[in-house]
């Protein structure tokens, strides 16, 4: 990871309610399973979603909070953080997003991404430039690129690409770009 991608906060929950009387809050999980966000510990709480161009802004409003317990209760995820001791804490946190230091997240094995890493990075066929990778979709079969055109694409269509071995051919994070195996005539590319 690079100095920049160190330095970025990613948002994986938000503060969605209240639970009892001692501080636990529900929470809405946006990371892949309860057990990592579990393993985050050290959190921020923000008003707003937290995006890398906004980042320096919000740091500055972030409060900082630790998680003491966590558990599975039904349907929802419910936190008790260490800062906050009862439901009158709890009320004034607020329905607040939370984020991580990207830097604290788990290396991933070699080919493997964090969804944040791909974002913003440039994708080539052999025709060209297809576009930029806008945000990534998860499907019941397969996760999706999406890919928007910028100034310097090779057309103004906007691409869904699968995230599959068998297109996505190499990824340079350094490069900031991906090189991909799909026609830019392909009649479907809307539909993946």
């Amino acid at each position: 990871m690079s100095n920049t991608q160190r330095q970025e906060r990613l948002t994986v929950a938000k503060v969605v309610g209240l639970h009892g009387l001692q501080g636990f809050v529900k929470v809405k999980l946006f990371c892949e399973s309860f057990d990592s966000f579990v393993a985050m510990k050290m959190l921020w709480a923000t008003e707003q979603e937290v995006e890398a161009e906004k980042l320096h802004a919000s740091k500055d409003s972030a409060k900082q909070l630790t998680i003491e317990k966590a558990k599975i209760q039904g349907r929802s995820v419910v936190v008790k953080f260490k800062e906050i001791e009862d439901r009158t804490a709890a009320e004034a946190l607020g329905k607040v997003f939370l984020s991580v230091s990207a830097e604290s997240l788990p290396e991933l094995p070699m080919d493997e991404y964090y969804w944040h890493q791909l974002i913003g990075l440039e994708v080539y066929n052999a025709d060209g430039l297809l576009g930029v990778v806008d945000c990534l979709l998860e499907t019941g079969s397969n996760d999706v690129l999406v890919v928007k055109p910028n100034a310097d694409s090779m057309d103004d269509v906007e691409r869904l690409l699968p995230y599959r071995p068998e297109v996505v051919q190499s990824i340079g994070l350094e490069q900031r770009l991906i090189k991909v195996d799909w026609d830019s005539d392909f009649e479907n590319n809307r539909s993946v």
